[in-house]
């Protein structure tokens, strides 16, 4: 099986001021990158993130659970970033919220009282298939925590779907800069649309690897290719 890297990402630039609902105000960069799809498999990445829903400060810590000032509403599958303190970049997701209390998934990093944190939604394979206009027979494949393979086929009407199991998996979560194999029946044009990366992110990968990601669109999609290479395996295996 061909693997096909893409070499063609044109990474268009402009800004969107958004109000950001917290203790502190913020202005989301929002960018663009266009990409040309073959028929085939190619490794891709979402060199983005989702909008900021909540920037402030912790107020306290309680083994997985941490404390602010006031929080949003917030729905969906959403994730802490850390922008500022001894753990500046490090991203997890969050398991519940009750009122201004949040429990994360299990961290091995140092959360203080006073470190500065952003909460956004997480990209998905549903977000993904808008993103990349995924038709009937498009499959992409990624990694679980564990180790093992997702992999998931396309259907109108349906979404994606596991191709083992044949259950729902539109809710998986695809982690900024995370690699993913996609395989485009017929190929096309895609445009991947988010904010743009204004401070590091760092995330545990499978294997107890960490990417790291420097805070702007450059580099966040140099990091595409760095994280490229683990998926190899997933091709000729």
């Amino acid at each position: 099986m061909k693997l096909q890297l893409l070499a063609k990402l044109s990474p268009l630039a402009f800004i969107l001021c958004s109000p950001l609902v917290g203790q502190t105000v913020y202005t989301d960069p929002v960018g663009a990158v266009s990409v040309s799809l073959a028929p085939g498999n190619q490794v891709l990445s979402i060199p983005f993130q989702k909008p900021v829903l909540f920037q402030g400060e912790i107020t306290s810590v309680d083994g997985n659970s941490i404390s602010l000032a006031s929080l949003p509403s917030i729905s969906g599958q959403a994730y802490v970033q850390v922008v500022s303190g001894a753990s500046a970049g490090k991203i997890v997701s969050i398991e519940s919220i009750n009122a201004s209390d949040v429990l994360l998934s299990a961290f091995s990093f140092s959360l203080s009282a006073g470190d500065i944190i952003q909460i956004r939604n997480h990209f998905t394979l549903d977000d993904l298939a808008a993103l990349l206009n995924a038709g009937d027979g498009d499959s992409v494949s990624l990694l679980n925590p564990d180790g093992s393979r997702i992999i998931g086929e396309f259907w109108t009407g349906f979404g994606w779907e596991d191709t083992l199991t044949f259950d729902p998996i539109g809710d998986v979560v695809v982690y900024p800069g995370e690699g993913f194999l996609f395989n485009s029946v017929s190929g096309g044009q895609a445009t991947l649309l988010g904010s743009v990366a204004t401070h590091d992110v760092s995330f545990d990968l499978p294997g107890g690897n960490v990417i790291s990601i420097i805070g702007n669109s450059h580099l966040f999609l140099a990091k595409h290719w760095v994280l490229s290479s683990l998926l190899l395996p997933m091709v000729i295996g």
